[in-house]
């Protein structure tokens, strides 16, 4: 074999090589386009952020964006404009997609005609209430005279801007409350078997040896909120001794910052500062487990650990984990 003959034969192999990797990098390339555009197409639909009745009116918080697909799942997604003030068609649970077609411009509430039967009625929302009110709230029918309690809400519908309850009721319902009734939402804590849906707000780690007096949670937290409030975990309220959550009842708990939890414990306060001694009015013990009604007062959420304020233990990796969630 000449020399121009290894030197062609060198050529057409480098060359033969070349189109071979391309192929093969051409068709890697494809295959993977293709599985990103099947897992895109399959996850380009919200998700619920908790779980919703029939009727459900759609706000932005209850829209979640897919965990699949990182930032590039936005180009996907329809415009939130095409759910949001709109009526869920279904029930539908905590992470199930919410699709355009599982939306209506108005609620689906059938219309009733016999007598005595409970037919739809729509009420005037209290202006308290208008925010917490949707389809599956149980609410009372409130007048100058007998209410009718305990009623289901199968839908809202704002007409003219102001929220309009769409409830269940007869005939006589209607007529016993009297002139200008309205809608309220019932209690939860009016109901002993009504359960209610929590949707987890924050994680947190509280420390023993908090940086100041309190360790802060949630910047804001607005009045009316219902907060459970669950925690584990073991940490030391002095040098040598550990607890969790829920303190130790048998050492006393002389010139804790809380009177009214032991020792140790994982005590809360809504409003004040980080540093706040004296802003003690709305100081709770959280343990390990609480419900907080935050009532009329709102403000910035704090956790500690109860011990008297120049008692902190030294400093550690101890630390209690919180969970919070709120009622929806």
């Amino acid at each position: 074999m000449t020399d121009l003959e290894r030197k062609i034969r060198k050529k057409t192999v480098v060359r033969n090589t070349i189109i071979a990797l391309w192929l093969v990098a051409t068709i890697i390339g494809g295959v993977c386009v293709r599985q990103r555009w099947r897992v895109m197409h399959r996850h380009r639909n919200y998700v619920a952020s908790h779980a919703m009745a029939k009727n459900h009116r759609l706000s932005e918080r209850d829209l979640a964006e897919p965990r699949i697909g990182g930032s590039a799942i936005r180009l996907y997604l329809p415009p939130r404009d095409k759910l949001t003030s709109k009526y869920l068609l279904h029930a539908v649970a905590k992470g199930d997609a919410v699709r355009v077609k599982d939306v209506a411009d108005h609620p689906v509430v059938a219309a009733i005609t016999c007598n005595g039967c409970e037919r739809p009625v729509f009420v005037p929302v209290s202006n308290g209430d208008a925010d917490a009110i949707n389809a599956g709230s149980v609410v009372d029918y409130v007048g100058d005279k007998q209410p009718a309690l305990n009623k289901r809400v199968a839908a809202v519908a704002v007409v003219d801007k102001k929220p309009y309850a769409v409830v269940m009721m007869n005939d006589a319902e209607k007529a016993g409350a009297g002139d200008g009734a309205k809608i309220a939402l019932r209690s939860a804590w009016s109901d002993p078997m009504q359960e209610l849906t929590w949707t987890e707000v924050k994680e947190i780690d509280v420390p023993a040896r908090p940086a100041g007096i309190w360790t802060m949670a949630l910047p804001y937290v607005p009045p009316g909120t219902k907060l459970k409030i669950e925690s584990h975990g073991t940490w030391k309220y002095d040098a040598n001794t550990p607890c969790g959550p829920d303190g130790d009842i048998t050492r006393p708990n002389t010139g804790a910052l809380y009177d009214k939890a032991p020792i140790g414990a994982l005590i809360g306060k809504l409003g004040g500062s980080s540093a706040g001694l004296s802003d003690t009015t709305n100081v709770f013990a959280a343990g390990s487990f609480a419900i907080y009604d935050t009532g009329q007062n709102a403000g910035p959420l704090f956790f500690t650990i109860n011990v008297p304020p120049a008692k902190f233990p030294p400093p550690s990796t101890d630390n209690i984990k919180v969970t919070i969630s709120e009622a929806k």
